[in-house]
């Protein structure tokens, strides 16, 4: 636990959703932004699986997969993924959309509270790249 102007205040695990232990609570509960602004916000990213790859483009009709696999982007890589390359990438593509939400005041400070989260955890981000974390997909046009 921790003070935040003299109210108590928990500090959760980092932990995507909605759930007791999400970025959103422990945003909400540590006075940040507004329980009403994280309530209405929304990022719409999915992450398909090869299986539901291949039935999208089979559905689209315009293409044939010459070429699907999962590839680690790390694989050659002898070094760990490290917090603040991480906290880089997402920045340079989450950024525009959390700060025309939320505004520009919290980038900052919710992209350093990120990357000591991620120093805490990194062991959880080193470990989910023991396998293929890209799909890697080869089209032709028909």
């Amino acid at each position: 636990m921790s003070y935040n102007n003299g109210i108590v205040v928990e500090s959760y695990p980092m932990n995507g959703g909605n759930g007791t232990y999400s970025y959103t609570k422990n945003s909400y509960l540590q006075e940040i932004i507004s329980e009403s602004l994280v309530d209405s916000f929304n990022l719409p990213v999915y992450f398909a699986s090869p299986k539901e790859m291949k039935e999208i483009i089979e559905r689209n009709g315009n293409f044939s997969i010459e070429r699907m696999e999962t590839t680690n982007p790390l694989s050659k890589l002898s070094v760990q993924l490290g917090a603040q390359p991480c906290t880089i990438h997402l920045r340079a593509g989450l950024e525009g959309i959390i700060s025309k939400h939320f505004g520009n005041k919290i980038i900052d400070e919710l992209f350093d509270r990120f990357t000591r989260k991620t120093e805490e955890h990194s062991y959880m981000l080193n470990a989910s790249y023991s396998s293929g974390t890209q799909l890697f997909i080869v089209l032709t046009r028909k």
